[in-house]
């Protein structure tokens, strides 16, 4: 099965390009995505944002302060976008890309075939959108909190197939494969008026993606987990980008 590969990277961010450059050494048919630069260039992608609609004005007022929230996400609404177009446009097209995030390191030679096994078991299960990080933490989704970290992601109550297991919300987008199917329902939200990551994991997206959390060991996550982990090797450049100085946690929870 063939798939496409990015690795949204900061190509400012001297230790992201090397890493994926150290990445493609693994996983040959990888390719590298220019992340939005929002930090440095707010106003211009703001502009651009609000022309074409891509995400509510609600959400575009409330996260001002944290410019990176936006070159996150319009670097999924272009790479999805792109892709959509592609598959769309081109005969026998991959309708499977695996996005990974440029602060993921990859351990394992012969990635492309192991991705390849993956997505083509996926795709027996019926399976439209598979998550390799599972978070720990609990989040307010519809008026319920919902609690989730690996030990409850991978309990055997949850277990599909092989390393399979269905999905639970969790935050984070650091790795993940999306089937065209999936792509198609993310897209058809637009405008967002939240964070991908809770795009992701909330109603209508998620019970419609078919999702499931993949039991992996050969990907592993070098970038911050908290704002107190934002020192870590990658760090965060969204949390460490903040226009109003050190970020407050009370500004980022919904519970």
């Amino acid at each position: 099965m063939n798939f496409k590969s990015y690795m949204i990277t900061f190509t400012k961010d001297e230790n992201r390009l090397i890493n994926f450059n150290r990445a493609k050494s693994k996983l040959h048919n990888l390719q590298l995505f220019d992340a939005v630069n929002a930090i440095d260039h707010y106003s211009h992608f703001e502009s651009i944002d609000r022309k074409n609609n891509y995400h509510t004005d609600q959400y575009l007022d409330k996260w001002k302060w944290l410019p990176g929230k936006l070159g996150c996400n319009l670097s999924y609404v272009k790479l999805l976008k792109d892709y959509y177009c592609d598959y769309n446009f081109y005969p026998n097209y991959p309708s499977w890309v695996l996005v990974i995030e440029d602060d993921i390191e990859i351990d394992r030679e012969d990635s492309g075939d192991m991705f390849r096994s993956i997505l083509s078991k996926a795709s027996d299960l019926g399976i439209d959108f598979v998550k390799f990080f599972i978070t720990t933490g609990k989040e307010n989704i519809d008026g319920k909190i919902v609690e989730f970290s690996p030990e409850l992601q991978f309990d055997e109550s949850k277990h599909i197939s092989d390393g399979f297991y269905k999905l639970m919300p969790s935050w984070g987008t650091w790795a993940q494969a999306f089937h065209i199917n999936s792509v198609s329902k993310i897209l058809e939200q637009l405008p967002w008026n939240d964070h991908i990551d809770q795009i992701l994991m909330r109603p209508p997206v998620f019970d419609s993606l078919n999702g499931a959390a993949y039991k992996q060991d050969f990907l592993n996550y070098s970038g911050a987990k908290s704002l107190e982990d934002s020192d870590s090797e990658f760090g965060s450049l969204i949390f460490s980008n903040s226009k109003d100085g050190k970020v407050d946690w009370r500004k980022l929870t919904r519970i």
